[in-house]
């Protein structure tokens, strides 16, 4: 930066970090919350190199108007702004001075004169609210307040609804992110796109995500690079995006030993965790959390119906489940993960992205312009017929296959999978099922090969009293 530039973000946040104002830890900040970083004020407001670029990127956004420095913190900053900009400023007191003049506002302030406060850190944003009180109550015009650090914690949505515009010279994110970590997490985060529902994630850079979650689960993270760092630390927010469907702030902090104000930053997408964080996030999330999850979205109504759709339709959770899966059951790596349609697919796709295969579904009919395919046919126990076809092409002759689905209640489906993979003349690695109804499905399927039978959950049978019957007759109307 040369004399005449104004700051970038860069310049400012290499200041503060060469000046050690960026501490990491557990702190307890001045609001009663707790948090994993400080950024010392006084380290940077003493410090003249910081000072001065601060002061700069301050005095380009004061538009030739009276400054305002909150007191304590915000006075060094307000004082040499001034002289940068050559403006006059004031200060405002935290509280009335009981003696001599007993003023609040330090300066000279004229009626209805334009004021632009300037405050160190703002998170909760009340100390920057309470200073523009001050300021209109004796008088001022106060629209806006300028600050060093943003920490992302509510004040800018406090100042916005009392009619004040606020804007910093860094957030935390720019902090907390290590600009070599720049490019990997805007490539992974390249096609996540903000909705008014939050973040929702494309396939293409789920895929490069649990790509190398999977690369870092094999290594551990004590050697990671930068990019596996990244990947790390989103899937920790996937685990904790997932936990907060069915749980308040305050109940995740009471799961996750995190404070609810660092959870909502994660959530929300303002700050990644660290890695020694989003690892313990990650590893924490094995079967026994996943069935939790599972159970608590899975509904079943009094004459026996099952909506396991919050399930899945929800790709972020079954991509969290494939890794847990694959490590819990040992499944080895398959060429192709089969699945029958249609509940069966997501999950089908989240595994063949984890384990980097294809994915192949059968279908109760053929498609048009397919000539070739695999058939498989069996007579239910209660007289109805029940077909799957499979394109002859999506699996090769030896390659390994692993069957998966949403729900293993009676076996009958998987039967017709397994013998499809015989067809096939492929190998069977293994089958897993989110959901077993019972312990039936399992023990037939297991009778049918060796190979690992496994289910990430199981459910009292009785849920499922009615739903055979249910399910037998939809089979025969379809």
């Amino acid at each position: 930066m040369t004399p005449s530039q104004s700051p970038t973000t860069d310049d400012i946040v290499d200041t503060l970090r060469n000046t050690d104002a960026v501490q990491y830890g557990e702190f307890e900040l001045s609001h009663g919350g707790t948090s994993e970083y400080y950024v010392d004020k006084y380290l940077f407001e003493t410090d003249p190199e910081c000072l001065q670029v601060i002061a700069s990127a301050f005095a380009d956004r004061v538009d030739g108007t009276t400054l305002a420095g909150v007191a304590l913190g915000a006075v060094p900053l307000v004082a040499v702004t001034s002289t940068v900009a050559g403006q006059p400023y004031v200060v405002v007191r935290k509280k009335t001075k009981q003696y001599g003049t007993g003023n609040r506002i330090e300066g000279r302030l004229d009626a209805d004169e334009e004021v632009v406060v300037i405050e160190d850190i703002a998170t909760t944003g009340t100390s920057a609210v309470e200073a523009v009180n001050a300021l209109r109550d004796a008088g001022a015009s106060v629209n806006r307040v300028l600050v060093v650090v943003d920490r992302q914690e509510g004040a800018h949505e406090r100042l916005e609804s009392n009619n004040i515009e606020m804007e910093s010279l860094v957030t935390a994110t720019d902090l907390l992110v290590d600009k070599e970590d720049t490019w990997y997490i805007q490539t992974l985060e390249a096609t996540w796109n903000e909705s008014t529902d939050g973040w929702t994630r494309s396939s293409v850079s789920w895929s490069l995500h649990v790509s190398l979650y999977s690369y870092i689960h094999v290594r551990g993270n004590k050697h990671m690079n930068r990019a596996e760092k990244a990947a790390l630390q989103l899937q920790a927010i996937a685990v904790l995006r997932m936990l907060k469907e069915t749980r308040t702030y305050d109940e995740l902090a009471e799961l996750t030993g995190l404070p609810s104000g660092d959870l909502n930053r994660y959530v929300n997408g303002h700050v990644l965790p660290g890695a020694n964080r989003a690892s313990q996030l990650v590893d924490d999330v094995g079967q026994e959390a996943l069935a939790t999850e599972l159970h608590a979205r899975v509904e079943v109504d009094n004459e026996g119906y099952v909506d396991n759709s919050s399930i899945v339709f929800d790709q972020s959770f079954l991509d969290l489940v494939a890794p847990v899966a694959a490590d819990t059951f040992a499944f080895e790596r398959p060429d192709v993960v089969l699945t029958a349609a249609t509940d069966g697919i997501t999950l089908g796709a989240a595994m063949a992205s984890y384990f980097d295969s294809r994915v192949a579904y059968a279908k109760k009919s053929k498609e048009t312009a397919v000539e070739e395919f695999i058939e498989s046919r069996q007579r239910l126990t209660s007289g109805i017929e029940l077909t799957y076809y499979l394109p002859a092409c999506a699996i090769e002759t030896g390659e390994s296959v692993l069957v998966v689905d949403d729900l293993i209640r009676s076996g009958e489906t998987q039967e017709l999978l397994l013998d499809i993979v015989k067809q096939a003349d492929a190998k069977l690695t293994g089958v897993f099922a989110l959901i077993a109804a019972g312990t039936r499905g399992i023990k037939k399927a297991r009778a049918q090969t060796d190979v690992p039978v496994k289910a990430l959950s199981q459910v009292d049978t009785r849920w499922f009293h009615s739903l055979d019957i249910l399910l037998r007759v939809h089979a025969e109307e379809s």
